[in-house]
């Protein structure tokens, strides 16, 4: 059995994939029998290697993997390492809140009994996990702990692997507008430090010519992020000659296309037209939007603008394609990365003097980011039979996406005439890819649609959005849309003046908060010295601007209260108590409010009020309500409701708070909303229960006019008494 299993190694060395795994599986069996739990162990994480990261068959690996389960309890050393494993394929299969905990989980393990190899992997694949999900800090500081558990005497590749990962974390926050002669960064220099060390390792004692192509590009970007364009050409012309797929090709283009582009040179928008080219033929949408913004960018320094918002709204396109795939890996913060586009473009639009259409663009850039934030932990709430069909899909999908990759790598030895022939080839197999992938997605609970409603009229409706250099108000109503410049969020109060005698017309005034304004209490700001929600006789609302998901026809009636359910909230439960009675409502307290109560109770009626404890987790996704019992309701579990009360009141701490960053996100108010909520009234930021209690009063006696005009009522009567501006309205 053990040699079988040292052959099957080799096997896999060796690129023998599916021999490897015929032998693993042998070996496996015949340790089994023999009662070798630790040898049964390794042989079947290692079929689990094979299977999710070289034969991409999830279901396989998933199966593989409880094969060994029943084994883990007699094998400490397993069970600390099992779950890196499970990382691996959550992350493959799209979840990644389940492969962060999965990793975690094994380093903690890995940690208690010294397995100093496993913890340090662990703590790798976790900065990766961080920093797909946007969490930048937490991932440096799992990379740093993870040298921390290097020793002098490890492996050089090991040591080079892990200097490699440094540099490529340290340049994930920079973006391309950081790449024009900044000033020296920390973390730049950090950047350049980590990728010189791994490349002088991948040169000298751990010979990986492949790793030196992903040095030399990595380390081409630094440069042009440190203002050297020239010294980024010769890196990736050094790059170009170790390369050995379409991805790398596709990168070395890009880079280099940006390098003209910092120095002037004409020759950019013909090396974007051949990165268009090779990202149609290889079927790399990313590259496809990158090679569209680079031909924008290169036709407007040539003062072809219309030819520029073209290729610009070409690259929009190309966001919205990779919306099919990007949230299985990145979500938010994969867009947070492609906000460049739609920047461009709305500042093209306004230099054009077409504001409409500007408003236009930032609206479908701030709709697509809200629907990519639903995303989130839906994998992880499938059933078992969906989980196995998911995995089923996405592994003939990433199959087929590595044979594509694997095909594109030798279209240099091909002619004009048969480079043609496997473009067209190529381009069928995608559209197969794409149906595998749909029958994927199609097992994913609903998505709010991305389908822009109309601006209603009556109302005036405000957008910040970001310019290249500072923001831009765009304010659309029955007179038409506006521009106006705005250099920091604080001064929306002089834009704001400007426009009152347009609010004044107005229903109300909806605010599409993006980015830093959505920090900005807008309603609070001062017109005429005073707040606006005390000043205007019109109601401020925050408003999704998507069309909310249709719920499931079903009759609401009725309200439902939910009071203090963890019993230490005295003041929560009094508030819930007295709402009851005002409304005439079902009332759940302590016990009685349990997730099973409230997920079957609260579709069905038209109002529902929850005085307790809220918590904002970072992502948004997974914001949460408590319930008895310690159980929890998020923000993810709301989307998952076949409908929502028209009215939702969230009388607790941060149950309107978004993730913090240059787009937009998902809470627990937003999630309501984009389930069927017609008004959420919530909190953006921890409240004292007492003045929520009051607040709630003083709200449901004023409700008659509607719960904007209600709450904006509550809150100039109770001004005096503390932040009640910590309350919004958040809308379709």
């Amino acid at each position: 059995a053990r040699a079988r299993g040292e052959l099957a190694r080799a096997e896999l060395a060796a690129g023998e994939t599916k021999a490897a795994v015929a032998g693993l599986r042998a070996a496996l069996a015949a340790a089994k029998t023999e009662g070798w739990v630790s040898d049964a162990v390794h042989d079947g994480l290692a079929v689990a290697y094979a299977l999710i990261l070289i034969e991409r068959d999830l279901g396989e690996a998933r199966a593989a993997l409880g094969e060994i389960a029943p084994l883990l309890a007699s094998y400490p050393d397993g069970a600390a390492e099992a779950p890196y494993y499970l990382a691996l394929l959550a992350e493959q299969a799209g979840d990644l809140g389940a492969a962060l905990a999965h990793a975690e989980d094994a380093e903690a393990r890995a940690s208690r009994l010294g397995l100093v190899r496993i913890v340090r992997v662990a703590r790798e694949l976790s900065a990766a996990l961080l920093l797909q999900l946007g969490r930048e800090p937490p991932a440096r500081a799992k990379l740093v702990a993870a040298e921390a558990a290097l020793g002098a005497d490890s492996p050089p590749c090991d040591r080079a692997n892990l200097r490699n990962n440094v540099g490529w974390h340290e340049l994930a926050a920079f973006t391309d507008d950081d790449a024009v002669a900044p000033p020296p960064s920390p973390a730049l220099a950090a950047a350049r430090s980590a990728l010189e060390q791994a490349l002088a390792l991948y040169e000298t004692t751990c010979k990986r010519p492949q790793m030196l192509t992903n040095v030399r590009i990595n380390l081409a970007r630094v440069a042009l992020l440190d203002g050297r364009p020239a010294d980024a050409r010769a890196l990736l012309d050094e790059a170009e000659g170790t390369r050995k797929d379409a991805r790398e090709q596709a990168w070395i283009l890009d880079l280099r296309g940006r390098a003209e582009l910092h120095e002037g040179r004409p020759a950019a928008l013909a090396t974007y037209a051949r990165l268009a080219e090779l990202a149609e033929s290889a079927a790399l949408p990313g590259f496809a939007w990158r090679a569209a913004l680079g031909q924008g960018e290169a036709l407007e320094a040539r003062g072809r603008l219309d030819a520029a918002a073209a290729a610009y709204e070409r690259a929009e396109d190309r966001l919205d394609d990779l919306m099919q795939v990007a949230p299985l890996d990145a979500r938010t913060s994969f867009l947070a990365g492609h906000e460049r586009s739609a920047r461009l473009l709305v500042d093209l639009r306004l230099r054009r003097d077409t504001p409409a259409r500007a408003l236009a663009a930032a609206r479908r850039a701030r709709a697509r980011v809200l629907a990519a934030a639903t995303w989130t932990d839906r994998v992880g709430a499938l059933s078992q039979t969906d989980r196995a069909a998911w995995d089923g899909a996405l592994s003939r999908y990433r199959r087929g996406r590595d044979a594509l990759d694997e095909a594109a790598a030798g279209d240099w030895k091909l002619s004009r005439e048969r480079l043609a022939d496997a473009h067209r080839e190529r381009a069928g197999r995608e559209r197969e890819l794409a149906l595998s992938l749909d029958a994927a997605l199609a097992l994913l609970p609903r998505v709010a649609a991305t389908a822009l409603p109309g601006l209603p009229e009556s109302s005036l409706s405000v957008l910040v959005f970001p310019r290249r250099r500072g923001a831009v108000v765009l304010a659309a109503d029955a007179e038409g849309v506006t521009a106006h410049a705005l250099d920091e969020p604080a001064r929306l109060e002089s834009v704001l003046a400007i426009l009152e005698p347009r609010i004044l017309r107005a229903k109300e005034l909806r605010v599409l908060a993006y980015g830093k304004t959505r920090d900005v209490d807008v309603h609070a700001l001062l017109l005429r010295g005073t707040p606006l929600y005390a000043a205007l006789p019109v109601p401020v609302v925050y408003a999704l601007d998507v069309a909310p998901r249709a719920a499931e026809p079903t009759t609401r009636s009725g309200a439902l209260v939910v009071g203090d359910p963890r019993g230490d909230l005295p003041a929560a439960r009094a508030e819930a108590a007295a709402v009851a009675a005002r409304l005439g409502a079902a009332l759940l307290h302590g016990t009685q409010a349990t997730r099973t109560a409230l997920l079957e109770a609260s579709p069905q009626k038209e109002l529902l009020h929850y005085a307790g404890h809220g918590t904002f987790r970072t992502g948004g996704i997974a914001s949460a309500l408590s319930l008895a019992d310690d159980a929890e309701l998020t923000a993810g579990d709301v989307l998952a409701l076949p409908g929502a009360p028209r009215l939702v009141v969230l009388s607790g701490c941060e149950t309107a708070r978004t993730e913090a960053g240059p787009l937009e996100g998902i809470g627990l108010a937003q999630a309501f909303v984009m389930a069927g909520a017609s008004a959420v009234i919530a909190s953006s930021r921890p409240v004292d229960d007492r003045l929520g209690a009051a607040l709630m009063d003083a709200m449901y006696g004023a409700l008659a006019a509607g719960p904007a005009a209600a709450l904006a009522r509550a809150q100039t009567a109770l001004a005096d008494r503390g932040d009640v501006a910590a309350f919004r309205v958040v809308a379709p």
